[in-house]
């Protein structure tokens, strides 16, 4: 199995066209994309599509538990107009409150700051995700004031 980088309870590898069973039910599903940049749930078209593009994109990740191989969402560590790379995820709504995305987040950060010699990485999140607010602050996340246009969205930076 080729991954990129294994946590206790999960691996992430890159996207496969395979993977596309697992991803509609979970962006299927409208309390799991409400708070993203989705907002509604996409067609399956869209969906399809945007399965192609993280196929060839080595910024985006399918977490899978290892013992089970079941899928449990996506991570991604990308880098955005901004001069940061930005963390993001989003998991099936079964897999919440579990740690998973605490334990992948910790791993994604260590391995951008080892691997990739990042100094700074942030998160964009919908004011309304107090959930996905209160991971970025375990992550070490601190909310960040940035004059931006959408003020739908707050800004977490973590400096190394």
């Amino acid at each position: 199995m080729a991954y990129i980088i294994k946590t206790n309870r999960t691996y992430l590898r890159q996207f496969r066209q395979e993977d596309l069973r697992d991803l509609l039910p979970l962006m299927q599903n409208k309390n799991v994309v409400r708070y993203t940049s989705f907002e509604i749930v996409p067609p399956k078209h869209a969906i399809e599509s945007k399965l192609d593009e993280w196929i060839l994109d080595s910024h985006v990740w399918c977490v899978r538990n290892r013992e089970s191989d079941e899928f449990i969402g996506w991570f991604m560590l990308k880098p955005t107009d901004l001069p940061f790379y930005e963390i993001g995820f989003m998991l099936l709504e079964s897999e919440w409150n579990q740690g998973y995305t605490t334990e992948v987040g910790t791993a994604l950060i260590e391995y951008g700051r080892k691997n990739l010699k990042l100094t700074q990485i942030m998160a964009r999140v919908v004011k309304e995700n107090i959930a996905s607010q209160k991971v970025l602050k375990k992550l070490g996340m601190k909310e960040y004031k940035y004059a931006h246009t959408n003020s739908k969205l707050l800004f977490f930076i973590l400096d190394s």
